[in-house]
C-alpha cells in the first residue's frame, strides 16, 4: 500500500493518477493539462530552472496555480492526515467533480470517514470535511461558524461570473427533467442542490 496516492481531476471530470509528483504528470502529458512541452519549457527558462518532476521551484507553482484557476482540482492523501484537496474556488462543477472522485475512491479507500480538507485558492479558506460526506452528495459547505466584519464587507451577491455559472447549470438541469421526475427532486434542482441533482442521474 502507497504511503501516499495523488490525484488530478480535469474540469471535465477525468480522474487521472500521477505516479508520484502532480507536475511530473503535467510534464508527461502536458497536452492533457493544455500544454504543450514548448510552453512548459518557456516557463521554466523564464526562472532559470530545469524541468524536473522532483524540483518545488517557481515555474511549478506558476504551473499548479494556473492549472487550479482553470478548474483542475488537486489531491493528494496521506494515511495518517486524509485527505488535502486544492481548488481555486468552489463551483457546482468543482462540487460535482469532487462527488465523483469521492465515489471512485471509496472503493479503495482506508476509511470511508477519511479527513478531507479542501483548501481554496481564491480566498485562502479551509472547508473540513470527510470522504463519506462527499460522496453521498451532502452539500460542501464552510466549516467557519462566524463572519468578520472585513469578510462581511467583502461579500458579493450574483457577480457577472456567478450569474454566468448559474446560467450554465440550469441549462445542464433542464436536461435531467422530464416527466417523470419527481416533484420534490425538481424543488431541489431548482434551489441549485447540484450534488442533489448529480445522484438522481439515470
Amino acid at each position: 500500500m502507497k504511503l501516499t496516492v495523488a490525484y488530478w481531476i480535469t474540469p471535465k471530470g477525468e480522474i487521472l493518477e500521477p505516479e508520484s509528483y502532480h507536475i511530473g504528470s503535467v510534464i508527461k502529458s502536458p497536452e492533457k493539462f493544455g500544454y504543450t512541452k514548448e510552453k512548459l519549457q518557456k516557463i521554466y527558462d523564464k526562472y532559470d530552472e530545469s524541468m524536473s518532476a522532483g524540483l518545488e521551484g517557481r515555474a511549478r507553482e506558476e504551473i499548479m496555480t494556473n492549472l487550479l484557476k482553470r478548474g483542475f482540482i488537486r489531491i493528494r492523501r496521506r494515511i495518517r492526515d486524509g485527505y488535502t484537496v486544492q481548488i481555486d474556488r468552489l463551483t457546482p462543477k468543482v462540487e460535482d467533480n469532487l462527488w465523483q472522485w469521492a465515489n471512485y475512491e471509496l472503493k479503495k479507500a482506508i476509511s470511508r470517514y477519511d479527513n478531507v480538507n479542501i483548501y481554496k485558492l481564491k480566498d485562502g479558506k479551509v472547508i473540513k470535511t470527510n470522504l463519506d460526506k462527499i460522496a453521498s452528495g451532502s452539500q460542501i459547505k464552510e466549516s467557519k461558524s462566524y463572519m468578520d466584519e472585513s469578510e462581511i464587507n467583502n461579500i458579493r451577491v450574483f457577480t457577472d461570473r456567478t450569474i454566468h455559472e448559474m446560467t450554465d447549470y440550469f441549462e445542464y438541469a433542464e436536461n435531467l427533467i422530464d416527466e417523470d421526475t419527481d416533484q420534490e427532486i425538481i424543488d431541489e434542482i431548482l434551489e441549485h442542490k447540484y450534488s442533489v441533482m448529480m445522484k438522481h442521474l439515470k
